[in-house]
């Protein structure tokens, strides 16, 4: 009876945040696709701009959906499908091309040493991408997020560091709970599903891992990922 109502729980849970998450990109994709249709002088002015607008919003569909998929195949202990070790830089060049953002405004340093790193090599893909927006999400223009990496005997030290809004340390041992949201202005105005760090956890505990956050608000946040070394 228990598992049936943690069942029923994570189902309505998840209704309510697709519904909610849904909104924003839907009603952003019709306002501009109508706009471009009623005005079509606007459309080589204003091309560009509207088009980006608007693929950018898609791209937050297909995260979001992307993202529900992963919740599931957690709740059902099926995340991992294969193990080999990879090079870290191979599994952040993914990560980063998954996701449209300005470089410029947030500059991605890696200081990574040639680390490889063992595992699933499509869910580590989905663990950074998810770190990355998340430091993204929180960071202020010309922030820098940073990817530090090391290995050590039996595992890979990655640090991926921001320099955003921080995180106080009342809302720091629940920043992977599934939904989880910091109850701020900023935080709302970032959106989210609330997913992400939840996901991110689920693939490093999936690989036998660990990851902890570390944040001062105002300074930024770092979380420190343990990946062992095993194929």
């Amino acid at each position: 009876m228990r598992r049936i109502d943690e069942i029923e729980q994570l189902k309505n849970e998840l209704v309510s945040t697709v519904s909610h998450e849904l909104k924003t990109p839907l009603a952003a994709i019709k306002a501009y696709t109508a706009t471009l249709r009623q005005n079509p002088e606007l459309f080589a002015e204003k091309r560009e701009e509207y088009l980006r607008i608007i693929e950018e919003q898609t791209d937050r569909l297909a995260r979001l959906i992307d993202d529900l998929l992963l919740v599931t195949r957690v709740e059902a202990g099926q995340l991992l499908r294969k193990r080999t070790i990879v090079a870290l830089e191979a599994v952040l060049e993914e990560a980063l091309a998954a996701i449209h953002f300005d470089k410029e405004r947030y500059p991605v340093v890696r200081e990574t040493e040639n680390a490889t790193v063992s595992g699933d090599s499509d869910r580590l893909r989905d663990l950074f991408r998810n770190l990355i927006e998340n430091a993204i999400k929180y960071s202020p223009d010309g922030g820098a997020i940073t990817i530090r990496a090391r290995e050590e005997a039996d595992a890979t030290i990655v640090e991926v560091s921001d320099s955003g809004i921080g995180i106080s340390a009342d809302d720091l041992p629940y920043v992977f709970e599934r939904f989880y949201r910091v109850d701020s202005e900023a935080v709302e105005a970032a959106g989210g599903s609330g997913l992400g760090l939840y996901i991110a956890r689920a693939i490093v505990r999936a690989h036998g891992g660990k990851i902890e956050a570390g944040s001062e608000p105002g300074h930024g946040t770092t979380f420190t990922i343990s990946l062992p070394k095993r194929v």
